[in-house]
């Protein structure tokens, strides 16, 4: 499930897995761009998924949601090649000293696909119906007061300071829908400001959008229209490209070796991606056994992730024992169990010897992922006394019994990707596990005052330094606590006929570069067929 990261909503998931590989693929993009963009053409594209629905306040989105989402919507902020935040909907963006005020200046003359204008009016309304959303609340560690300061201004304000609050509208909550949208709670006709209007969808077939002729960007998009089909076997995804029946493949958790053949047949690869996640096995720490500590690390310390990543993966994968690789900024020196099944054993011993056999379950999506990750974390868990049992569920019964919490651990292909972690916030705050939250985004249900504390310094402050030392506290309290059994990294990238261009090298409308492939997708506002 690449997605909540797989995303229930989710979650997320972003700096490159695999830096190295990444330049030689971006000069070959660049070196096949012609000049000259031209207008006209479609193009169709191989998602990993289908989706419930395009409502950024209700829906459950996945990747392929942010994809679609991206199409006919605007993002108020995306994440630039540094890990920043840049405005993109949004003029600007602004705190006060303290960063409990935001506020945001809209650009004038943007309207709606309806022909209602994005004013002041417009934003209070999305504002106010994303804080009391259940699901977008989710984003916010308080409901803020929002306020019209001015026709096309809008403040928040917080109780708490709140140094990185424009990465929280990265995700869904940053995606702004008409008001007549808000007022029906419509979640399949999509009405945004984006460079696509709605056409049609046909759920488990396909997602249309056509070129929106009164679009805010001067002289976007190229393409007059653009389709959305979910193919969720991986491999059947990249035939379907190689055939001619796509023309843009999803490529993510692909090997490189796959890649360097699709490079070699003459499609491009763009692999310039922010951060990707890391695969792991997530415990629920209220479900038992492994609301037991000694349990969770007995799984841990079972798991060769080198025997994982060569078997299940490949060698161009990096082994992971925290959310950011190294190379990252958000990458810290910690001291996380090795691979010891005879620790593992011992563990499992003594444990049984109180409490009788340790059996659990994994849950995995039934069909468009692989069963083999979850095989062999089984065979490596029952080699050290750990009866196994695999859970595979259809994607709709998947995301709904990982929010309920319906589950004692669950295979994620792709977890905590945000470029900045305090996007990764309501997957690691106490308060996303407790009792009073009516959508629970903390999936492990890991509990920790220390780590809410570290939590809540890093927001206090932009200095990068005492924000780093902040989220090394977290990731050694995950390393002790063992809520998540790391893997490996993933990787991201997306694969293209060679007549298609523009998903590299795209900015925010003030020129900031941002990745070809930043929040799990790319924009498709620049694309164009040569």
């Amino acid at each position: 499930m690449r997605t909540i990261a797989k995303r229930l909503v989710l979650a997320a998931v972003l700096l490159t897995a695999v830096a190295c590989s990444s330049t030689e693929s971006t000069q070959q993009v660049a070196s096949q761009t012609p000049a000259d963009p031209v207008h006209g053409g479609s193009v169709i594209v191989g998602t990993s998924s289908e989706v419930d629905g395009f409502n950024p306040l209700s829906s459950q989105w996945s990747g392929p949601a942010y994809q679609v989402g991206r199409t006919v919507l605007d993002p108020l902020v995306v994440m630039d090649t540094e890990g920043n935040w840049q405005p993109y909907l949004a003029k600007s963006i602004t705190p006060n000293e303290d960063f409990t005020v935001w506020t945001f200046e809209l650009r004038p003359g943007v309207t709606f696909h309806n022909g209602e204008v994005l004013d002041a009016d417009a934003l209070v309304m999305f504002f106010e119906a994303a804080v009391a959303s259940p699901l977008s609340s989710q984003g916010f560690p308080e409901t803020p007061t929002v306020a019209k300061t001015g026709d096309l201004t809008v403040s928040l304000t917080f109780t708490q300071p709140w140094s990185q609050m424009p990465t929280a509208l990265v995700e869904q909550p940053g995606y702004v829908i008409a008001p007549a949208m808000i007022q029906s709670g419509d979640t399949q006709h999509p009405i945004g400001t984006g460079p696509f209007v709605f056409d049609e969808w046909i759920p488990d077939n396909h997602f249309r959008a056509v070129r929106n002729p009164n679009y805010w960007q001067e002289g976007l998009p190229y393409l007059d229209s653009i389709e959305f089909r979910p193919i969720t076997d991986p491999e059947l995804r990249l035939n379907a490209l190689t055939a001619g029946d796509i023309d843009i493949a999803e490529a993510n958790s692909v090997g490189q070796p796959r890649l360097d053949e699709l490079a070699a047949a003459g499609f491009t690869v763009i692999d310039d991606v922010d951060n990707v996640g890391a695969a792991n096995l997530l415990m629920n720490n209220d479900q038992p056994p492994v609301n037991d500590q000694r349990v969770r690390e007995a799984i841990v310390s079972a798991i060769d992730r080198d025997a994982f990543r060569n078997a299940v993966l490949d060698p161009s994968f990096d082994v992971a024992d925290q959310p950011y690789p190294a190379g990252s900024k958000w990458h810290a020196e910690l001291d996380y169990p090795e691979f010891d099944p005879d620790h593992a054993r011992g563990i499992v011993d003594d444990y049984e010897a109180e409490n009788g056999p340790i059996a659990i379950s994994i849950m995995i999506i039934a069909t468009g992922a692989p069963t083999e990750p979850a095989q062999f974390l089984q065979q490596q868990l029952e080699a050290v006394g750990i009866d196994v049992e695999i859970d595979a569920v259809e994607q709709v019964t998947f995301v709904q019994q990982f929010v309920r919490g319906d589950y004692q651990t669950v295979y994620l292909g792709s977890f905590f990707g945000a470029a900045d972690p305090d996007g990764s916030y309501p997957f690691i705050t106490s308060k996303g596990a407790a009792p009073e939250t009516l959508i629970k985004l903390n999936f492990a249900r890991y509990r920790n005052p220390d780590v809410d504390a570290a939590l809540q310094a890093q927001r206090e402050t932009d200095d990068l330094a005492a924000r780093q030392a902040e989220w090394q506290t977290v990731w050694q309290a995950f390393a002790e606590d063992l809520p998540y059994a790391w893997l490996a990294y993933d990787r991201g990238a997306w694969v293209t006929k060679s007549q298609v261009h523009g998903l590299a090298g795209f900015t925010t409308p003030e020129g900031v570069a941002i990745p070809a492939i930043n929040r799990w997708t790319p924009f498709y506002t620049g694309v164009f067929l040569s």
